[in-house]
């Protein structure tokens, strides 16, 4: 990357919870409100951790269990797979029960190869950083990219790269 370009944050972060009404970018924020703690510093990893102003999830919130004791879910071909995440935000996510995210189900498209991996789930802008998850509702991957020209070829940072982004 030239070493002149400046990266800088250009929007805010919040996160809503199942149930939350949401109805504007406003209550998204002021309610859940997060700042960002940890950036990735390898170029093919685009991963950030992020954390809630107040630090605490509420309770009766549920938050993905990412304890995989040495056993991350093994991936193949034609698996079936749901990403959770705000496709084009506000502009789709906007319902007549507020702010919703949506669930979408694609299949692994191309043999994993640990690096990264390559599904069919439709995906647009708002995605990035979404859960990718298998079946059984664990966590396989973290959705980070698309093919140009496409929305079915999306690609997911697996388990094994998260994992060591989030130890170190």
């Amino acid at each position: 990357m030239p070493s002149d370009i400046r990266i800088e944050t250009v929007t805010e972060i919040g996160i809503a919870y199942n149930d939350t009404h949401v109805v504007n970018e406003d209550d998204l924020l002021r309610n859940n409100g997060c700042v960002i703690t940890k950036v990735s510093k390898d170029k093919n990893v685009d991963l950030a951790t992020i954390q809630l102003k107040n630090e605490k999830t509420p309770d009766d919130k549920y938050v993905f269990d990412l304890s995989y004791n040495d056993k991350i879910p093994q991936t193949q071909i034609g698996e079936p797979l749901y990403m959770i995440g705000y496709n084009a935000g506000l502009l789709l996510g906007t319902t007549s029960k507020g702010i919703q995210s949506q669930l979408n189900k694609g299949n692994i498209s191309q043999e994993p190869d640990g690096e990264r991996l390559l599904y069919s789930i439709p995906a647009i802008g708002g995605s990035s950083g979404s859960p990718v998850l298998n079946d059984k509702g664990q966590v396989i991957a973290v959705n980070f990219a698309k093919m140009n020209g496409t929305e079915m070829f999306t690609f997911g940072i697996p388990m094994n790269k998260v994992l060591y982004f989030l130890d170190r």
